[in-house]
């Protein structure tokens, strides 16, 4: 089983070459609790999406953002429920690397717990502009901060 996990991260990156050879002008790429490890480890890998996008996630999945190697111009986002217990192993840092919301943009949530991203009104109007590419997305919140970029 260990193996297919391994091959996750790899998979997805090659997704994301064979929608940009296929003509994807614009790829943002969201990953919850473990999928948040396997796209910041696609990333690692040269997956280079547009936005990544981490949702409840355990960590960072690299010890610091350069190792996402995320191309010019590319976001990096990050969202975390109140009450998520998975979010809160990312801010004691203690497994999977740094807590993406200290080095990320914040997406804003407005349900508790860690299965309700999907469900989140806020969170998927956010979602929705920044795949339109309006980097400042609303929902029903005031606007944030434009994506950090990469370096």
């Amino acid at each position: 089983r260990w193996a297919h996990h391994q091959a996750a991260p790899e998979r997805l990156a090659a997704d994301v070459a064979t929608w940009r050879r296929g003509g994807a002008t614009r790829v943002v790429v969201v990953g919850h609790s473990y999928g948040a490890l396997v796209a910041s480890s696609a990333a690692a890998a040269g997956m280079r999406p547009d936005e990544l996008v981490l949702l409840g996630a355990p960590g960072l999945g690299v010890r610091e953002v350069a190792d996402l190697h995320l191309g010019p111009g590319a976001g990096l986002w990050a969202g975390a429920a109140d009450g998520d217990a998975v979010s809160l192993l990312a801010r004691a840092g203690w497994v999977h690397g740094p807590d993406p919301l200290g080095v990320a943009v914040r997406l804003p949530t407005s349900l508790a717990r860690h299965g309700r991203y999907l469900d989140d009104p806020v969170l998927l109007d956010a979602l929705v502009e920044l795949a339109l590419h309006d980097t400042r997305p609303t929902g029903t919140v005031a606007p944030i901060a434009p994506p950090t970029r990469a370096t």
